[in-house]
């Protein structure tokens, strides 16, 4: 049976990001809601459209490098709809959605906490009758963010690299999986 793994990225810029983007200076005032000036929500903005383009060539090259296996992120038409959908109810589709699948895809930067608790709620209600009537399929994560951060030390990204061996996704990530 073909393999259905939820693919999470921590699209929330981190106040480094927005520094980043922002020339290495953020302008704070009290008494903006908020508490950033212009500039500096353009850049809060900048870089939270840097981290969705990122999301999105993450998942390409899942999707491209490992067709064998279902790769999904439906939090992403969240994120680009003409009608942007609450963190709350954005964080309930996830659960519904990760409680269908194999297992769950860290990529990105780092692992944030809204992802751990994705990974959480799969982990705990992914159970399902096996032939004999009982219950305990596992729940796969998978953490590529060491592997991502380890390649952009030399400017690649996970993007940047090639299934040259032709593996299956499970073969790729061989020692990168937990097991719940």
């Amino acid at each position: 049976m073909r393999k259905l793994l939820y693919v999470v990225y921590p699209v929330a810029p981190t106040e480094q990001q927005v520094k980043e983007s922002a020339g290495g200076v953020l302008q704070w005032d009290p008494t903006v809601p908020g508490g950033l000036l212009a500039a500096s929500r353009e850049a809060s903005t900048k870089a939270l459209s840097a981290n969705i383009l990122s999301a999105l060539g993450s998942l390409g090259w899942l999707r491209k490098s490992f067709p064998e296996t279902s790769f999904i992120a439906p939090w992403l038409a969240n994120l680009l709809g003409e009608a942007p959908v609450s963190r709350l109810a954005g964080f309930v589709d996830a659960c519904a959605t990760v409680e269908r699948c194999d297992g769950i895809v860290f990529v990105g930067p780092q692992v944030s906490d809204e992802m751990l608790k994705i990974a959480n709620h799969g982990a705990t209600w992914r159970v399902f009758q096996d032939e004999d009537g009982g219950h305990g399929a596992l729940f796969d994560i998978y953490d590529l963010t060491a592997y991502q951060a380890d390649r952009n030390e030399d400017s690649r990204t996970l993007e940047s690299w090639i299934n040259e061996a032709n593996q299956t996704f499970e073969q790729w990530v061989d020692g990168r999986r937990r097991r719940t």
